[in-house]
């Protein structure tokens, strides 16, 4: 039975597990689409190309699989390469199908002409033109790339000729399972914290695995280890695990670096460049890695082995305990202290960025209205530096962030996204200025009627940016804005809109919206200040 390009590229990411597709149509992509539906894979249309590339992202992180995206040339592949770029960093298994002109035109046009793989190629785990003669080879390495024990973006260019070029059936094997056959490095560990008395652990990106993570969890507990997480570990280790000592971010961390700056052993488990704020100033690491790589930004001995093995061998080992209970107690103290430990002189501030709500107590009480299984995405700016230090997070793959990247107008599509592909409902925690950035999702989240609840911090300002003048002793930087009327916004968007103006408002709305199943919005005043006063 004869088939094209287009049907065996849906097939096999329908073998891959792809549920849905996220972008825009263009006509260079049109036979792809339409294969793609034809196979049973959902598309789901944006308003962004970016926002495409954000939804495969968090897609890809809440179920563990490969997700897609797609765009058309020229301004659809350029606006795609914010999301191409945010997954790299992130180190996510998304697939970017990106349409391009034929060979000839290439060469000789120049409207909306652009060199698609030299663009793509620096932000891409993987990068290839596919067509009728390299297309099982081309699958069948993207997979084998997706399932490396350091994932990142595959970009698939096919152009619309390509598309439609018959081929016969493929029939490729399964992709290769992630990591490599490796023995337990149990002992070597044992033997360095046999001589430890303040040994640390440290979780970064790298841990994924459900199996790692409950190693992980395993290990802790069983020697009595405290242990630090990056803002992408978040739910990695339980908020409220006793040995949790806080997040390497850039606000609140001041204990959680006091303690591995004691440490006179640092054990690191998928620890990854992207994952710091500042750069590593500690006691080199040991990290445990489940094969050889190259990271100049994370030093330390690399040993690789075979992660879980080795984990749960250690757990068996009798070491400890290393007062993980009482030392992470002291630096989650410190987190408590740094909401007011910041020295910037006052300025002048205007109206409006001032009387809003405390942004810590703000982040309680919207917790407070939150299932505790309810998965959490979050947008970048000052916003951000407070909910990766001071929210809560219980469980793996509920938290969601661009952190390696930290671009804008993340949230609110990831969210989207996070709520297609999973059960519980979803809370997104975004500033105006992310939420404007990418204002047009509200329609998509409407449309699609998801279990959505945005929660806008409202200061008229790019307040990290204003921060950042103010720490230099720069005249500020012209970054304040006009204040919306986000539940207007909502509103004509399809989304319902409610404001508060208390702690007591704020934890009844976000209730009543997570409970109602339905997308909503909740605009909240935010105080300025506060982040003046934040340090560590």
């Amino acid at each position: 039975m004869e088939s094209n390009v287009s049907l065996e590229i849906a097939r096999y990411l329908r073998r891959l597990g792809v549920e849905r597709a996220y972008g825009l149509p263009g006509g260079e992509v049109t036979h792809v689409i339409d294969a793609m539906i034809e196979v049973g894979i959902d598309w789901v249309l944006v308003h962004h190309e970016a926002a495409a590339a954000h939804m495969a992202d968090a897609e890809s992180q809440v179920t563990g699989r490969p997700a897609v995206c797609v765009s058309t040339v020229g301004p659809g592949a350029s606006n795609l390469v914010n999301g191409v770029a945010n997954s790299f960093l992130e180190r996510s298994r998304v697939i970017a199908i990106v349409g391009e002109y034929d060979a000839a035109e290439r060469s000789s046009m120049v409207h909306m002409n652009l060199d698609l793989k030299a663009l793509f190629e620096p932000i891409s785990a993987y990068v290839e033109r596919i067509d009728a003669a390299n297309l099982a080879a081309t699958l069948s390495h993207a997979a084998n790339v997706l399932q490396a024990p350091v994932p990142g973006p595959v970009t698939l260019l096919v152009s619309a000729s390509d598309q439609r070029v018959p081929t016969a059936p493929l029939d490729l094997p399964a992709p290769l399972a992630n990591g490599q056959l490796l023995g337990s490095a149990a002992g070597t560990v044992a033997d360095l914290l046999e001589g430890a008395s303040r040994p640390a652990l440290v979780l970064g990106v790298g841990v994924r695995d459900p199996d790692l993570i409950d190693g992980a969890r395993a290990l802790v507990n069983a020697l009595d280890l405290p242990v630090v997480i990056t803002p992408k570990a978040k739910g990695w280790i339980s908020s409220d695990d006793p040995r949790l000592a806080g997040v390497l971010a850039s606000y609140g961390s001041s204990g959680s670096e006091q303690l591995l700056a004691d440490a006179d052993l640092i054990l690191a488990i998928g620890l990854d460049g992207t994952d710091f704020i500042r750069p590593w100033r500690f006691t080199a690491p040991l990290r445990l890695e489940p094969a050889s790589r190259t990271d100049p930004s994370v030093p330390g001995e690399q040993i690789c082995c075979e992660l879980n093995l080795t984990l749960g061998e250690l757990c068996e080992s009798g070491l400890g305990p290393f007062g993980g209970v009482r030392r992470a107690a002291e630096a989650r103290g410190q987190a408590e202290v740094d909401r007011s430990a910041g020295t910037l002189p006052a300025r002048t501030l205007p109206d409006h960025m001032r009387g809003g709500l405390d942004p810590v107590d703000a982040l309680r009480a919207i917790r407070r209205a939150t299932p505790r299984s309810a998965i959490t995405t979050c947008d970048v700016g000052m916003f951000k530096l407070a909910i990766c230090q001071y929210w809560d997070s219980y469980s793996p793959r509920t938290f969601l962030v661009s952190n390696g990247l930290s671009t804008m107008a993340y949230g609110l599509p990831a969210a989207s996204a996070a709520a297609l592909a999973g059960d519980e409902p979803v809370l997104t925690l975004v500033g105006d200025g992310g939420l404007l950035m990418g204002a047009g999702e509200l329609e998509t989240l409407a449309r699609l009627d998801l279990p959505v609840t945005v929660v806008v911090a409202v200061d008229s300002s790019l307040a990290l940016i204003r921060l950042k003048a103010e720490i230099d002793d720069l005249t500020e930087v012209p970054n304040d804005f006009s204040r919306a009327d986000y539940v207007a916004l909502a509103e004509a968007l399809g989304v319902s809109g409610r404001r508060a103006r208390n702690l007591d408002e704020l934890e009844d709305a976000v209730a009543t919206a997570v409970s109602s199943g339905r997308p909503a919005l909740i605009e909240v005043p935010v105080d300025y200040t506060a982040y003046r006063r934040m340090g560590g």
